[in-house]
């Protein structure tokens, strides 16, 4: 699982942060201009070996994340159904949820099953999926299969991360 910066002086990083239609659809889902939370960045998957998945680092329980943040993957490369991919649980992110505990954060797969129709973000490279991370996802790990994406991350305003490991050291003229 590995987290690459992606720089903002890269302009097909910096068009595709600041995209008016992805923007457009943030702000009406939040009713306000939204925020970028974090610099983004380049998430690959590459399982290239059985793991205990309890080591693994992956998020491969079900779970949800920040309140009030959406979540914007642009695929780097094709991903189906038989590759490493996210599930998501349609509707969930209709329940607000706050993580008081382990006990209240992962949910079991029969719950999952049982109460949610479950959808495989997939797509070709170029394939734009937004979620709200507030809804219950998780990763399906396939065994010698590659996942890369752009991770995006808005906000309304609020938990915007100051203080990051890693900053943009320099802005390009395009860039400012």
């Amino acid at each position: 699982y590995y987290h690459l910066d992606a720089d903002f002086n890269n302009l097909d990083i910096f068009n595709i942060t600041v995209d008016p239609m992805i923007l457009t659809i943030l702000a009406k889902y939040y009713g306000c201009q939204p925020y970028l939370r974090q610099q983004p960045f380049i998430n690959c998957t590459h399982l290239g070996t059985a793991k205990d998945l309890l080591e693994s680092g992956f998020n491969y329980n079900w779970h949800y994340d920040t309140v009030n943040q959406m979540t914007s993957h642009v695929l780097l490369k094709d991903i189906s159904e038989s590759d490493s991919c996210m599930f998501y649980a349609k509707g969930s992110h209709r329940t607000h949820r706050e993580y008081i505990s382990k006990n209240d954060y992962y949910y079991s797969e029969e719950y999952m099953n049982e109460n949610f129709e479950i959808i495989p973000c997939v797509g070709q490279s170029g394939t734009l999926v937004i979620f709200d991370p507030n809804g219950l996802h998780r990763v399906d790990l396939k065994l010698s299969t590659f996942r890369a994406l752009l991770h995006l991350n808005y906000l309304p305003g609020n938990d915007v991360v100051q203080n990051s490991k890693v900053k943009q050291a320099d802005f390009s003229h395009d860039t400012k």
